[in-house]
């Protein structure tokens, strides 16, 4: 697939240069927000989440005032050994390699981004505290060794960080089961990110592998697979642009059995991505299911020659040739095949058949042997 950035993993890859420098500072304001009050936290923020921002904004006004005035303090005070301007040129450093200023990164905004920027952060909170209450330990000496003493010289201190410690640790227990699995953290991003069309997708393909792994032909299982075309579709309405989620969707359709309908949405996606092997690779897989070979070799062909390295695409050329009696280039592409995945035991059943139909029976069950051994370490 084409590595490049798109707009569903960043907003800021379609912003002119100076919406690019606006949004980006909103966004610095927001992460200086989560970091006094991490009240909403998502694991996603992608458009229409966060969409381009203008300087007229106050936001955005309200971020550069900040940001200027703290860089300027940061750069008179360093020189004078101030542990503020330490802490905040910790701070700008380590977020500014995430800041999407000097270079676009694969996301707009991630609360995982904030690790360790928060060091600086809590520095300088710490600092302040210590100038507020007057904390000032004798240089050269440890703490003093009774906790009883420790506590009674940094009473007030402690007392007034106890609320914000407690309720940044009832936030912390608070978010982590939804951390639980893919399914969970993707359905939270409903709640958290409702704007995001990514969210949407990612629940929309939880729900459609959970289809795909259910063995029997239940009613949750079909309710699952209804779900997900509901969530992708609403991926979409959100942005139009979401390739893939109109190629999620069209697999949607393929487990439905509605092949037609399916094409139907690979070929928007194609439209917006060309060279998406995935999607490459299902369209030839529908051809395959309707007895067009000659066509789904030919996609098949763009799709690894786009991807070299996907094992799905090369076993599944490497399945067209047999199927047209071309043997020794469907052995090369099962071979490569499995190269990249030694672990696909599809492949090797295909190289077992393909012996038996070149007429070599000794060959072919050595791959047979093979299959056996991937099954029992499969169990």
């Amino acid at each position: 697939m084409d590595g490049a950035l798109t707009m569903l993993d960043n907003v800021l890859v379609s912003a002119p240069i100076g919406g690019r420098f606006a949004t980006a500072m909103y966004v610095l304001l927001r992460y200086l927000w989560l970091l006094i009050l991490p009240y909403h936290l998502s694991f996603d923020y992608s458009y229409p989440e966060i969409t381009i921002h203008k300087f007229l904004d106050y936001k955005v006004i309200a971020a550069i005032v900040i940001y200027a005035a703290i860089v300027i303090y940061a750069i008179y005070k360093i020189t004078k050994k101030d542990k503020i301007a330490y802490g905040i040129l910790f701070y700008l450093i380590t977020i500014g390699i995430a800041a999407n200023i000097v270079m676009l990164i694969g996301t707009v905004m991630a609360d995982r981004l904030l690790y360790m920027p928060s060091l600086g952060f809590c520095l300088v909170a710490a600092v302040l505290l210590s100038k507020l209450f007057k904390t000032k330990p004798a240089a050269n000496q440890v703490p003093a060794a009774s906790l009883s003493g420790y506590l009674s010289s940094n009473r007030n201190v402690l007392l007034l960080t106890l609320l914000p410690v407690a309720l940044y640790s009832f936030k912390t227990i608070d978010r982590v089961p939804v951390w639980r699995d893919n399914i969970t953290l993707d359905k939270a991003g409903l709640t958290d990110a409702p704007n995001s069309s990514k969210a949407w997708y990612l629940y929309g393909i939880e729900l459609k592998n959970k289809y795909a792994m259910e063995d029997k032909d239940t009613a949750s299982k079909s309710a699952d697979l209804n779900l997900s075309e509901k969530e992708l579709e609403y991926a979409i309405k959100l942005y139009p642009g979401n390739a893939q989620a109109y190629r999620e969707l069209g697999t949607v359709f393929m487990q439905k059995s509605d092949d037609a309908k399916a094409m139907q949405y690979f070929d928007k996606a194609l439209a917006l991505l060309p060279k998406d092997d995935v999607c490459l690779n299902n369209e030839a897989v529908v051809y395959a299911r309707h007895g067009n070979i000659n066509k789904a070799m030919d996609m098949e062909k763009e799709c690894v020659k786009w991807n070299p390295r996907f094992s799905d695409g090369l076993r599944n050329l490497g399945a067209c040739y047999s199927i047209a009696k071309i043997y020794d280039s469907a052995i090369m592409y099962f071979n490569e095949a499995l190269k990249y995945n030694p672990d696909d035991i599809q492949s090797v059943k295909f190289l077992s058949n393909v012996y038996k139909d070149k007429g070599d029976p000794a060959t072919s069950a050595q791959y047979d042997a093979q299959v056996k051994k991937m099954e029992v370490a499969a169990k």
